[in-house]
């Protein structure tokens, strides 16, 4: 790449795309014009919807809106990600790009948990449970080596904390975090892929997902979309997988990476 960027200040080449944000680094601030765009790489938490206190929609609703989006992308990210709300956000035609913001109501979270029988006392959600007294407590698994990701579970800690939602950070080594994963011991996992160019929610909704969801009505939409070639039943399905997901929380989409388009002015 450094020798891409030399060659592009050179004026040998009049288009370059990257995901490196940091390229005025190597060709400066001027003689050239940007275009910002949805990258491939996804952040989100997959909660775990068989696992003690997030089998409860309520808890999992209450999570959702005690976490500031723009706020892990600002001090995480220095701003240079895009917030998100849903999987499918890579310039997709079947995406009618809601704000990814608005899921953020820390005030919102006392009326949820209060109306699903939980006090807050000494600044914890509690409950009493099968004749026990609970705590809103819940494990995030984050994977060690990627500080990225670390850092976005501090912030979220951090967050839940202040909304009365304790959070115990278990930040294990690639290995444990994928034996994890395909065991499904966690509550919340902090994971990041790549999103394919062609609308594909299998990992999210299909056999053996992520948050260990099942819902009668997602399967069946699954296996009608990929059925169909019809771009209103498309999108009309799609847009029903996008309503189910913000009702049912099994994942919270937090951010997008962001790739650039840097080219000539004379391409202008």
């Amino acid at each position: 790449m450094a020798e891409v960027y030399n060659a592009f200040k050179m004026g040998n080449i009049d288009f370059v795309n990257t995901s490196n944000l940091n390229y005025t680094d190597y060709i400066g601030t001027l003689g050239y014009s940007t275009k910002e765009y949805l990258g491939r790489e996804h952040g989100f938490i997959a909660l775990n919807t068989k696992s003690g206190l997030l089998s409860d929609t309520e808890v999992r609703k209450a999570i959702l809106s005690g976490i500031d989006k723009n706020n892990i992308v600002g001090n995480v990210f220095g701003g240079k990600y895009y917030t998100a709300d849903f999987p499918l956000g890579y310039g997709s035609w079947l995406d009618n790009k809601d704000d990814a913001n608005s899921t953020y109501n820390a005030s919102n979270v006392n009326k949820i948990l209060e109306d699903a029988g939980w006090t807050l006392r000494r600044g914890n959600w509690q409950k009493t449970i099968n004749h026990r007294t609970e705590k809103l407590v819940v494990n995030l698994l984050v994977k060690s080596s990627d500080a990225n990701r670390v850092n976005v579970a501090n912030v979220i800690q951090s967050q839940l904390a202040q909304v009365g939602i304790g959070v115990n950070i278990k930040s294990v080594n690639d290995a444990q975090f994928n034996s994890s994963l395909a065991s499904k011991d966690y509550d919340m996992a902090l994971i990041v892929s790549d999103v394919s160019a062609s609308p594909n929610l299998t990992t999210y909704f299909g056999d053996n997902n992520y948050a260990n969801y099942s819902n009668k009505e997602v399967s069946d939409i699954m296996k009608e979309v990929s059925n169909s070639t019809d771009e209103n039943v498309l999108k009309e399905k799609y847009k029903r997988l996008k309503e189910i997901y913000k009702t049912d929380v099994p994942y919270i989409s937090l951010y997008f990476s962001k790739n650039v388009a840097i080219y000539n002015t004379s391409l202008a």
